[in-house]
């Protein structure tokens, strides 16, 4: 299921939790993004090696930020896939990871449509 523009990323939500400070927002998007990729290819080699340790820590960090910055539709990939570790099934972690990739690749398309890129 693709998920919708509106809950890959909420522009007027981090918008209201920056106060309307449209230069910060940019900002901290700016962050984001830059370390979102490193991020990403930290947490699948984490569940190639099967550590469920470190997979939880960087599921659970990435899902922090991604809620930060308003990204539902990556927060809730994070959260699925740090769900599944924590329940033993590295099977579904590894298959999830996919998922995890296209919303990155759908939040930062839509990021930069929203003129806060």
């Amino acid at each position: 299921m693709t998920p919708s523009r509106r809950d890959v990323f909420r522009p007027g939500t981090l918008l209201d939790r920056l106060a309307g400070d449209t230069e910060l927002a940019r900002k901290v998007l700016a962050g984001f993004l830059s370390a979102l990729p490193q991020q990403v290819r930290d947490l699948r080699r984490s569940v190639e090696k099967g550590d469920a340790r470190s997979t939880c820590l960087q599921a659970h960090a990435l899902k922090g930020a991604a809620a930060t910055v308003a990204a539902e539709s990556l927060r809730a990939a994070c959260g699925e896939l740090q769900d599944s570790v924590e329940a033993g099934n590295f099977s579904l972690a590894s298959s999830l990871l996919p998922k995890l990739e296209d919303e990155v690749n759908a939040l930062t398309a839509t990021v930069g449509q929203s003129g806060l890129a």
